[in-house]
């Protein structure tokens, strides 16, 4: 009775979901649907899914078949993987947008039992009017997900033509779904074993539960000093046979007088093993300084019209300015313009106009003759010398002291340096990219940056967004950093849940994508698990913001950005907004206490 009412308080309130979202529940058919690139995608990365389903999608559809039924598979997303039935059937439910690659979501197909299979991971069946669209009132549907060690993998369904199905559907659904989650395990097994043995760089090793070796392969007889029939224990200590998961463990071996990084999984009734060794020897730092561009427009996830800018402006041969906060990748984009212009086989020198003394500054810059200032012993060539023929990085362009400017601005004029000390002007042929993450144009009505100055490399301007603005671009961040971060250190953790992404995808990232790659370097270092779980993130805050926050954080920046540009006039700020001055006083109040702006 329990389970009969929570499943009506679930159609119910799902119903009022799809009211909120506006579904017309007489729309004739689902128009959802992914594109062949992307369902070839899907069907490349379920294939473990498709390959357990599919054998008893076929024997049940045979059993189906007189009663026109039919049987779909779906990812996690609740977008159809396999359909399989009576040809005739399954041409009808494609002309109502019920084929290969279309969505069951809640969003997109109503109330209907795959949805909410995937929300409450919960077997389920939905019948007649307690669907949402009018399309499916006629039939009926069991759903049960596909579960791994909780994670929901997919769903199976049985779609039935008539209000009710056979009173044994609903059970032999479960069972069905029962069935594939054992084949999922055992063929995740098998492939990972095939994996193992076709890979030459991996020290992969496979033992009874005593420890006696039953094979390897040739990396871990050479690293190991082991063979076939021989234990493991000759290694290591009991710890390694022990009940439990070893994921990401460090274990050590007196005999081999070495660290390993250990994952462990069940096989066969027995342990299969990889080791990866970890050295005690740091390597000493170098001090050779990379004086190339590191970067190019492969290594930039998204921001498609951002590249297209790039590759425009950088076969022009201009300065130019590159607006964006801290850690939105200004480094990364003036390095991979610089690799596809004119100037690409010369030098990229980069200089971050912050972190460096005032009193230096000018002598790193413009260099300076023997003698020039107390300390000067020698010539030094400066940095826009060096870089000549080739292209300099001027980072945080806006810190730039007034007397710098005023140098600055006669090199970009004359094309021509004068080091300190000297008379004599030396003609440089060097492409400026100016990079800042502050408002120059206030900065101008401020007095703290030269008009004259603010012209010359204002134009043209590339803006790169924050992160929390093109937070659909953060699912391909996450993939291409995880990878990054995989071949920078050692460990064995195969990626991140559903709900860690889910969070990061709901944080606002005031440190951009350098603060995204932090958090999962660190979360990667400290996991030791075979997935990132939420905890392992560490985030300041995972509580996702409102709507009605983000819009009065919106609303804050906009009168702030007013403010400046009316140089910090309340009175000129609150005609043009026609607030009054509690209002705006209230609003900069809170700019002042959120340091994200």
């Amino acid at each position: 009775m329990g389970e009969m009412n929570e499943r009506k308080k679930w159609i119910t309130e799902s119903k009022i979901r799809c009211q909120r979202l506006g579904l017309d529940p007489n729309k004739p058919r689902i128009t959802n649907f992914l594109f062949h690139s992307e369902f070839k995608r899907r069907e490349r990365l379920n294939d473990i899914l498709i390959r357990s389903a599919l054998p008893y999608m076929q024997m049940c559809g045979e059993t189906f078949k007189p009663c026109g039924s039919i049987l779909v598979l779906t990812d996690k997303e609740g977008y159809i993987l396999k359909a399989h039935g009576p040809e005739f059937i399954l041409r009808q439910k494609t002309k109502i947008g019920l084929g290969e690659g279309s969505s069951l979501r809640e969003e997109d197909a109503g109330t209907n039992a795959v949805a909410l299979a995937i929300r409450y991971k919960k077997p389920v069946y939905v019948v007649g009017k307690e669907y949402y669209l009018k399309i499916f009132q006629s039939g009926a549907c069991f759903c049960a997900p596909i579960l791994l060690n909780g994670e929901l993998l997919g769903t199976i369904t049985i779609v039935h033509p008539e209000k009710k199905g056979h009173p044994h559907t609903f059970t032999l659904i479960k069972v069905l779904a029962k069935l594939i989650e054992e084949e999922y395990k055992n063929l995740r097994e098998g492939d990972f074993l095939i994996s193992v043995v076709n890979s030459i760089n991996i020290t992969g090793v496979a033992t009874y539960r005593d420890g006696v070796v039953k094979w390897l392969t040739n990396k871990a007889k050479d690293l190991l000093k082991i063979d076939r029939d021989r234990n493991i224990l000759e290694n290591f200590d009991q710890r390694i046979l022990m009940d439990g998961e070893l994921l990401n463990e460090i274990i050590d071996s007196e005999r081999l007088e070495k660290s390993f990084l250990v994952v462990r999984g069940e096989y066969n009734d027995g342990f299969l093993f990889i080791f990866e060794p970890i050295s005690k020897n740091l390597p000493e730092e170098t001090t050779i300084k990379y004086i190339g561009a590191p970067y190019t427009l492969d290594d930039i996830v998204g921001l498609e019209g951002i590249k297209t800018q790039a590759r425009r402006l950088a076969h022009q041969d201009v300065n130019l300015l590159i607006i964006g906060e801290s850690g939105t990748g200004k480094e990364l984009l003036a390095s991979a313009i610089h690799n596809i212009s004119l100037r690409a086989g010369e030098k990229f020198v980069v200089v971050n106009c912050a972190a460096m003394p005032e009193t230096l500054f000018e002598s790193e810059l413009f260099g300076h003759k023997k003698g020039a200032f107390t300390g000067a012993h020698n010539d030094k060539i400066g940095r826009i010398e060096y870089a000549d023929k080739g292209t300099l990085f001027l980072d945080e362009v806006g810190e730039l002291s007034s007397e710098i400017q005023v140098k600055l601005l006669r090199v970009l004029e004359d094309k021509k340096v004068i080091p300190l000390g000297s008379n004599e002007a030396r003609v440089v042929d060097v492409r400026f990219i100016f990079a800042t993450n502050r408002d120059l144009g206030a900065l101008v009505k401020e007095g703290k940056f030269r008009e004259d100055l603010y012209y010359r490399i204002c134009s043209p301007v590339i803006k790169i967004p924050p992160l929390r603005e093109r937070k659909e671009e953060i699912p391909s961040l996450i993939d291409r950093l995880f990878l990054k971060i995989k071949d920078k250190h050692k460990g064995f953790v195969g990626g991140l849940t559903e709900q860690a992404k889910r969070v990061l995808m709901e944080y606002d990232f005031p440190g951009n994508v350098r603060e995204l790659e932090k958090i999962l370097e660190q979360a990667f270092l400290l996991c030791n698990k075979e997935y990132i779980d939420v905890e392992d993130l560490k985030l300041k805050s995972i509580e996702p913001t409102s709507i009605e926050e983000k819009v009065r954080q919106y609303k804050a920046k906009l009168i702030y950005e007013y403010f400046l540009i009316n140089g910090r006039d309340i009175k000129k700020t609150c005609e043009e907004l026609k607030l009054s001055e509690r209002q705006v006083y209230r609003y900069l109040k809170e700019i002042k206490e959120n340091k994200n702006y």
